[in-house]
Parts: C-alpha cells; sequence; structure tokens
C-alpha cells in the first residue's frame, strides 16, 4: 500500500511540474489534403533544431521532409513541390510536375485512388503508350498486377503499354517478408509439436 501511495504522489507531482513547462503555444495544424515532399534548403549542422521542429510540423500537416533530420543517411530523387529557406519561407519548385505524371503525353491520365504504405492503386486512362511516373524513390520490391515497374532517374515508373481506362495496384512485398513468414510459420508448428509431445 506504501508503495502504491508514493507512486500517487510521484504521478501528481509530474502532472503539476509538467503541466507548467510547455508554455509556448500549439502552432495551428492546416493538415493538406494532397500529401507532397517539401526540402529545407541550405542546412548547416546547426539548423538540425529547424530541421527538426519543421519535420515535425510536416508530419502533421501531411507533408514530407526529404532533408529530415536523422542519423540515418539515404539518397532520394523525389521532387519537392516546396522549398523551405532558413527562415521558413516556402517557395514554389518550378520542376515539380506532381505526386504522378507521364512523361510524354499530355493526353494521359493518372491519378493516385488509393495510397498506404505498402499499397498504391493508380486509375490510369491511357490513349498512346508512355511511361508513368510516381515521384517516389524506386525500390525492386515494388510489385505491380498489370505493369511491368521499372525506373527513370530512381523514380518508380510504370511502363503503360495498354490503352484505355483501368486500375493498376502496385503493391511492396519484400523477398524478407516471405522468409520471416517461413520462419513464424516453423517456428509455431514445431512450438505447437513440441507441446504436444510433453
Amino acid at each position: 500500500m506504501l508503495v502504491v501511495g508514493s507512486l500517487m504522489w510521484q504521478f501528481n507531482s509530474n502532472i503539476k511540474l509538467q503541466s507548467n513547462s510547455f508554455d509556448l503555444p500549439k502552432e495551428e495544424i492546416n493538415k493538406s489534403q494532397i500529401f507532397y515532399q517539401i526540402e529545407i534548403k541550405n542546412i548547416t549542422q546547426k539548423d538540425n533544431i529547424l530541421t527538426a521542429k519543421t519535420q515535425y510540423y510536416n508530419i502533421l500537416n501531411n507533408k514530407g521532409t526529404l532533408n529530415w533530420y536523422s542519423s540515418l543517411s539515404y539518397n532520394t530523387n523525389v521532387t519537392p513541390k516546396f522549398f523551405i529557406d532558413n527562415n521558413g519561407v516556402p517557395s514554389k519548385n518550378i520542376k515539380y510536375k506532381g505526386k504522378i505524371y507521364f512523361l510524354n503525353n499530355n493526353k494521359n491520365q493518372a491519378r493516385i485512388n488509393h495510397f498506404s504504405p505498402n499499397k498504391i492503386i493508380v486509375e490510369v486512362n491511357a490513349s498512346e503508350k508512355d511511361l508513368l511516373i510516381l515521384n517516389m524513390n524506386y525500390n525492386k520490391n515494388w510489385k505491380s498486377n498489370l505493369i511491368t515497374i521499372g525506373q527513370y532517374n530512381g523514380l518508380l515508373s510504370l511502363n503503360i503499354n495498354k490503352m484505355g481506362q483501368y486500375n493498376v495496384v502496385i503493391k511492396y512485398l519484400p523477398f524478407s517478408f516471405f522468409i520471416g513468414l517461413i520462419i513464424s510459420f516453423i517456428s509455431i508448428t514445431l512450438g505447437i509439436y513440441l507441446y504436444w509431445l510433453t
């Protein structure tokens, strides 16, 4: 009983202390309906606080930060929609063509109907053969039900050969997922068998 009372006193003390610790007003969130990427220009090592703050704010607003603050290094080929300077002022990127676009033919149309981390459904209306570019990094683990997937300048691309209006389903299926699934199945089966033996 003494332990419970001590924990309750600490819990109460922490609530009072923390309620006065964060006195900054909450920033207004204007969540974008369409996800897009931004890039912060001219970042130096001392600007990591700005990057981390902007990164969190962007996540809340349904925006991605290409040069996010992390100890991991990676290369990205994604074209950002906006550049943000050190003062937080955005400027439009004139090279941005959209989240999805055709490389050569403006008569062809496409739009993303569903987007999740491992599944994308694209509605295509094509009148000519063309290359459909998704403004996201290429990875060999993306698979499609109808279309050949490749890369164009490091971005995910779909080789559109079929004319007409149809949906293309793209799924992210890494080989390691299947290995993990097989190992899990074998482990569970072996565990049940060993339990049954005893």
